[in-house]
C-alpha cells in the first residue's frame, strides 16, 4: 500500500503519509479490496448544506496483459486527469472538529561517553474546522523516524532527500509552488523554496584551527525546541503558514593537545508564509501564488520570496507554471525565474519546453533546495504515442533536448536523444535509443579548482523484453558507449 497526494493537473506528491488502512481477500472467483479513509484525515473546503460533490477515480493495473482499466477512462497520454474526475453528490460529510495528540517520553544512553538524557514532548494536530488545520511539535523526538537510504554521493552536487517526519508531511501540499518542486530538473534535485529536511538539520558551526570534531558529532541533527503550522482553505484562496525554533547545542571536539573542547552553536528560526487564489470557473485554471521564508541567526539572514503563476486552458491543450524568485541573504540579493509551457494539441502528442534563469548570487538552500544557481535553461522534449499501428498495442517516440549553460555563457549540459519503444500484441517490447553529447564544461566538479572540459560523446542502447507477466521474463540490452572523461565501453 502507498499513499500520494494530487495536484492539477497529473501532478504528483509522493511526500504524504494519510492515516488511512486497507485489507485485500481473494475470494470465490476473484479477489476484493476494503479501503477506510476517513473523512477527518482531509481538508475539506466549507460546503454549503449537506450536500458535497466530490470527483472520484478508480484504476486497476492488470499485469498479465499490461494494460490500465480505470473509471472513468483517462489514459497518461490525455493532458486532463483531476479534472475529469467522475463527479458524486454525498450527504452528511462534515468532518468533526477534532484534536489529537502524541506525548512520547524517551531515554537516550551513550555508553562510550556514559552520558544519559530524557526527553519529553508531543505532538499536536487540531482541526477547528472542516477547512483548516493547526499542528504543534513541542520538543520533538525523531527517533522512530524511517532512516534515509544510504547514498554514496561521487558527484558536486548536494543529495536530496525526502521528508519522512511526519508533523512536516501534514498539510505541505499547500506550500508546493510549482511542479519543479517535485522532479529534479538539474542533476540531482529539484528547485523548491521550502526543503523542510533543512528544518533541524546539521547546526551553523564554526570551528576554530586546530580544533577536531569527530564527523558523526559535526553533522548530527539539531535539537527543535518546537514547531507550529496552520494551513486552510476560504473559497478561492489557500494559505499556510509555517514557524520552527531550533535549540541551541554544544559540540565537542579536541584541540592540539588532546584535550577536550566544548563548542557552542546558536539554533535557527524559521518562518514560512504562503497564499495562493485559484479560478476554476468557465473551465481550465487560472492561479496565482506567493510564498516567503525567512531564516535568522546570528550569521545568516536569509529572506526569500517568490511570486509563481498557474495556467491550465479550458480546452486542455496548453498548461504553464511558472515563477519569480529573489533572495535576500546578509544583504547580497539575487534573482531568478522559470516557468514549464506544455502544448498537447491532441492526445498522445505533447510538446514541453522548460525555461530558467537563475543568477549567480541566488540562494535558496539556507531553507529552500537548488541544486546549483548560475543556471540556464531552454529545454525542448516532444512525445508521441500511438495506439493505432497494426501490429503493435502501441508505438512511442521522443526527442529530448537538453541546452544548460551557466551566466557567463557556457555549456554545462547539452545533450540530444532520440527514443523510440515498440510494444507488440503479446505484451512483450523493443526499446532503441540514439544519444549525443555535444562537446561542453563541468564547472563544479572542479570544486573550485578549475573547470573541466568535456568531449563529445555518443551512446546507442537496443534492448528487448518479454511480456512481463510471465512468471519467467527475460530482459537482452546492448548498450554502448563514451564516458565523460575516458575509452569507450559496450555492455550487454
Amino acid at each position: 500500500m502507498n499513499d500520494i497526494t494530487i495536484l492539477p493537473e497529473r501532478q504528483y506528491n509522493v511526500q504524504w503519509d494519510g492515516a488511512w488502512d486497507g485489507k485485500a481477500s481473494v475470494v470465490e472467483g476473484g479477489w476484493i479490496a476494503e479501503m477506510f479513509i476517513p473523512w477527518s484525515m482531509m481538508a475539506l473546503p466549507q460546503a454549503n448544506g449537506e450536500t458535497r460533490t466530490i470527483g472520484l477515480y478508480t484504476e486497476r493495473q492488470i499485469g498479465a496483459t499490461g494494460e490500465t482499466w480505470s473509471s472513468p477512462a483517462l489514459p497518461g497520454t490525455g493532458s486532463q486527469f483531476l479534472s475529469s474526475f467522475d463527479l458524486y453528490e454525498l450527504n452528511d460529510i462534515e468532518p468533526r472538529r477534532q484534536i489529537t495528540y502524541y506525548p512520547f517520553v524517551s531515554a537516550t544512553h551513550d555508553s562510550i561517553r556514559n552520558e544519559s538524557e530524557m526527553r519529553a514532548g508531543a505532538e499536536v494536530f487540531w482541526r477547528p474546522s472542516s477547512n483548516t488545520q493547526v499542528s504543534a511539535s513541542l520538543n520533538p523526538d525523531f527517533g522512530n523516524v524511517e532512516s534515509d537510504d544510504v547514498v554514496v554521493n561521487l558527484t558536486a552536487f548536494e543529495v536530496f532527500f525526502s521528508e519522512k517526519r511526519s508533523f512536516f508531511l501534514e498539510g505541505q501540499d499547500v506550500f508546493i509552488t510549482s511542479p519543479r518542486a517535485r522532479s529534479s530538473s538539474g542533476p540531482s534535485g529539484p528547485t523548491t523554496m521550502l526543503y523542510t529536511r533543512r528544518i533541524g538539520s546539521a547546526p551553523r558551526l564554526s570551528i576554530p584551527a586546530g580544533v577536531d570534531v569527530v564527523p558523526t558529532d559535526r553533522s548530527q541533527p539539531s535539537d527543535l525546541l518546537g514547531a507550529v503550522k496552520f494551513t486552510g482553505q476560504s473559497g478561492n484562496w489557500r494559505y499556510g503558514t509555517l514557524f520552527a525554533s531550533e535549540d541551541d547545542m554544544q559540540v565537542r571536539g579536541k584541540n592540539a593537545l588532546g584535550e577536550r573542547v566544548t563548542l557552542n552553536s546558536e539554533g535557527r528560526d524559521f518562518s514560512v508564509g504562503r497564499l495562493v487564489y485559484e479560478d476554476t470557473a468557465n473551465g481550465g485554471r487560472r492561479s496565482i501564488g506567493w510564498m516567503g521564508t525567512d531564516v535568522s541567526h546570528s550569521d545568516v539572514d536569509a529572506v526569500v520570496n517568490g511570486v509563481d503563476l498557474h495556467y491550465f486552458s479550458a480546452d486542455t491543450q496548453w498548461a504553464v507554471d511558472a515563477q519569480l524568485l529573489h533572495s535576500n541573504v546578509n544583504d547580497v540579493t539575487g534573482a531568478g525565474a522559470f516557468a514549464n509551457i506544455n502544448y498537447q494539441p491532441e492526445r498522445g502528442r505533447q510538446h514541453s519546453v522548460s525555461l530558467g534563469y537563475l543568477d549567480d548570487t541566488l540562494e535558496l538552500n539556507d531553507l529552500g533546495f537548488a541544486s546549483r544557481n548560475d543556471f540556464v535553461q531552454a529545454d525542448y522534449t516532444f512525445n508521441l504515442d500511438r495506439s493505432n499501428v497494426e501490429g503493435l498495442r502501441t508505438l512511442s517516440d521522443s526527442v529530448n533536448v537538453t541546452n544548460q549553460w551557466n551566466t557567463s555563457g557556457q555549456a554545462t549540459r547539452l545533450a540530444l536523444f532520440l527514443n523510440r519503444k515498440y510494444t507488440y500484441l503479446n505484451n512483450s517490447s523493443f526499446s532503441t535509443s540514439v544519444r549525443y553529447y555535444p562537446p561542453r564544461i563541468d564547472d563544479r566538479l572542479g570544486r573550485g579548482t578549475g573547470d573541466f572540459r568535456i568531449p563529445e560523446r555518443w551512446a546507442v542502447n537496443f534492448s528487448w523484453a518479454d511480456d512481463p507477466s510471465k512468471k519467467l521474463s527475460p530482459e537482452f540490452g546492448i548498450n554502448a558507449g563514451q564516458e565523460d572523461l575516458g575509452s569507450k565501453s559496450l555492455t550487454v
